[in-house]
């Protein structure tokens, strides 16, 4: 096909031509339809650089979008999902269970608690059921402390230990004061419990009994 100017030594590319449908008795005139083809946005290498690739005549990218794409923006914010343990019975359960069982197995708990850490070696059992006296008491789950890590978008709580102090301190601590002061600091809290207008403050305390024995942070 030639070039319609009749220029044989144009360089341009031909242009083709269209004959649109004639009425009885008129010439058609020709439509010349120029067609220009586009490269889709680089990828890869050539996206790095900002160019098309070589089969594209290395054209540089706008950044524009192709032709015929449509022209809007959807912003979509993450949703943070909280990952976190059940909480434990309902404060019915947990009042039934107090009145008819967890104000004497508490006491009984207390007891072997103290009796167990006068010995030393019996220390491990001692941290063991301190820690679980709330839960003896009023069926409260034990309390933790978490680190929360966020990725894509969903925030997970993890349970984690804090640092402790040394041994050599909080053994010092046990055998000079630790030993006797939690016994009067469980004792206190457990009449505390026992009066009910005094139960938070003496679950409270019971939380910090590890500390109070043996410097234990929790």
């Amino acid at each position: 096909m030639t070039d319609p100017s009749g220029d044989a030594g144009s360089s341009k590319p031909a242009v083709p031509q269209t004959q649109l449908p004639a009425e009885p008795g008129v010439a058609a005139p020709p439509v010349h339809a120029a067609v220009t083809p586009y490269a889709p946005a680089p990828t890869g290498a050539a996206a790095a650089v900002g160019g098309y690739p070589q089969a594209f005549g290395g054209a540089p990218y706008s950044g524009a979008p192709y032709p015929g794409a449509p022209n809007f923006t959807v912003n979509v914010a993450p949703q943070a999902i909280v990952i976190a343990p059940p909480s434990g019975p309902g404060i019915g359960v947990r009042v039934i269970w107090y009145v008819f069982i967890g104000w004497w197995l508490t006491g009984l708990v207390i007891l072997t608690a103290y009796l167990a850490a006068i010995t030393v070696i019996g220390l491990p059992l001692t941290f063991y059921l301190v820690n679980r006296i709330p839960t003896a008491l009023t069926l409260r789950p034990r309390t933790k402390t978490y680190a929360a890590t966020d990725a894509n978008g969903v925030t997970t709580l993890t349970a984690v230990n804090l640092e402790q102090r040394p041994m050599w301190q909080r053994a010092l601590w046990f055998v000079f004061v630790g030993w006797w002061l939690g016994g009067l600091w469980m004792g206190l809290a457990y009449v505390l419990c026992l009066i009910v207008i005094g139960l938070p403050f003496g679950i409270m305390m019971f939380d910090r009994t590890g500390g109070i024995m043996t410097l234990h942070r929790h």
